[in-house]
């Protein structure tokens, strides 16, 4: 089983093109370690309901100032940035069901990943 999170789409575009560095969510995790990244199905956006991408999450930890470039958020002392690193572009993206908060899917894309 695979972990994923489900992410609007222009943020999943952000963090492929390594833009986004952080993702900013309202709860910490504590897991360490690959993540797929799974398009929102609202709004509506040509990633929505794909899996789309891979990375590796390495840190949560509170928002500080100095994350705003690299969360592509402004400064929110109530938010965590969780330090995303090894993104992978998935290159058949496939259909995958989204929940809430890191969910497990019987995925495994191996095959059709590009270190790109």
């Amino acid at each position: 089983m695979a972990k994923c999170l489900s992410i609007r789409g222009e943020e999943i575009i952000k963090i492929l093109s390594r833009r986004k560095q952080y993702e900013t969510r309202t709860w910490s995790t504590k897991y360490r370690g690959p993540l797929y990244l799974v398009g929102c199905k609202k709004p509506k956006h040509k990633f929505s309901g794909l899996c789309v991408g891979k990375v590796n999450v390495v840190n949560c930890r509170p928002m500080a100032k100095e994350d705003e470039q690299l969360a592509c958020v402004p400064f929110d002392p109530q938010l965590y940035v969780w330090r995303l690193v090894n993104v992978i572009w998935i290159t058949d993206p496939q259909p995958v069901k989204g929940a809430l908060g890191i969910y497990e899917r019987d995925i495994d894309y191996e095959r059709d990943i590009d270190n790109g």
